[in-house]
């Protein structure tokens, strides 16, 4: 039995394929900041909530975006720091929400 949060690794080969759709759909860019450095897998619901390693549920994030953000949602690490968060900061989120909705972001 698996508790909540707990998972199964990857493997290499699942990894190097997920990595290469989430980072070409994102257009290898931090969904968060639009950074294109130290690109990494984030997950946009946590693993400790019981979610999966699946396209849906993955974004490209900067390493220094994905552990501000840690183990939480981006709802609840852009409520941790509102008035800290940089314009382009919100700028990439507003797009990362359309573009998990099939909507075109608006123009910035």
């Amino acid at each position: 039995m698996r508790l909540l949060g707990q998972r199964k690794a990857l493997g290499p080969e699942k990894r190097a394929w997920l990595k290469a759709v989430v980072f070409t759909r994102d257009g290898y860019r931090c969904m968060y900041c639009g950074s294109r450095k130290d690109l990494q897998l984030d997950h946009i619901k946590p693993v400790i909530y019981g979610q999966e390693d699946t396209p849906e549920n993955m974004v490209t994030a900067c390493a220094r975006c994905n552990l501000s953000k840690g183990c939480r949602t981006p709802e609840e690490w852009i409520a941790d720091r509102p008035r800290y968060l940089p314009a382009r900061l919100r700028g990439g989120y507003c797009e990362l929400e359309a573009a998990l909705r099939g909507q075109k972001p608006a123009p910035r």
